[in-house]
């Protein structure tokens, strides 16, 4: 496992502006400029926190998975505030699906895991509705063209699902193991897809196709995880109720 803070995600603490009578304000300040979404002031307080709390400093390893869907906001918000407000914890990132995750964390691979399962999971932090993605034309073509991730998928396995549960024929146009390609594909126009509402915020959903299942976004840890997993897994929680 690699050592050291997570130096690759972010640069060095800035130090405080001269002549700031609150350094917490400065840092929240910073989150913000940083984040610009309708959450950014509860993540950055949320971290700011930490700093301040007198049982918040941790330190020693700890190993977080992640989907390609929370990667963004984990690694260049929290884990990367994380780690400068906790510079002895040793923080490794693996960015995988949720299969691969449950399985390192099972194997002892991972000390807690950021992903998906279903609505009901006991781990869940949130659900939210799953929502079809596309252009208006490919969703009346009379064979559906979907844009998937590789398998294994949650949403790939509910969007085929919903189709065959009311007979629309459909096909695989696009299939990627990468998240932000199939986003390009579905703004190309190249076929349609099912994901939540954080896959492309600035494209309304459709609501002409099947109805879809909820998903919930789960944060699951190791038996007996230690303190620094702990902790972070308590800010991710308390991050992805936000978004």
């Amino acid at each position: 496992m690699p050592s050291g803070r997570i130096q690759y995600f972010h640069g060095p603490a800035r130090p405080a502006v001269q002549g700031a009578k609150d350094p917490r304000k400065h840092l929240e300040k910073m989150l913000l400029v940083r984040h610009r979404a309708p959450c950014s002031l509860r993540i950055a307080r949320r971290v700011s926190a930490c700093r301040h709390d007198p049982h918040g400093q941790v330190a020693g390893p700890v190993r977080i998975g992640t989907v390609q869907d929370f990667a963004e906001t984990l690694l260049s918000g929290v884990l990367a505030r994380f780690a400068d407000l906790h510079p002895e914890a040793q923080i490794y990132v693996r960015v995988a699906g949720t299969a691969e995750l449950l399985g390192l964390l099972e194997k002892d691979g991972l000390d807690l895991i950021v992903g998906y399962a279903a609505a009901d999971d006991g781990d869940a932090v949130s659900v939210t509705p799953m929502r079809w993605f596309g252009s208006h034309e490919n969703a009346l073509k009379e064979v559906v063209p979907l844009a998937v991730l590789e398998r294994p998928c949650r949403f790939r396995e509910a969007a085929i699902a919903s189709l065959d549960a009311l007979g629309r024929p459909w096909r695989i146009a696009v299939e990627t193991p990468n998240l932000s390609s199939l986003r390009a594909a579905v703004e190309a126009g190249l076929g349609l897809t099912c994901r939540t509402h954080q896959f492309l915020p600035t494209m309304s959903a459709l609501e002409m196709l099947p109805p879809l299942p909820d998903v919930a976004t789960i944060v699951r840890r190791a038996k007996g995880a230690a303190k620094p997993a702990a902790r972070l897994g308590d800010l991710a929680s308390d991050v992805l109720r936000s978004l």
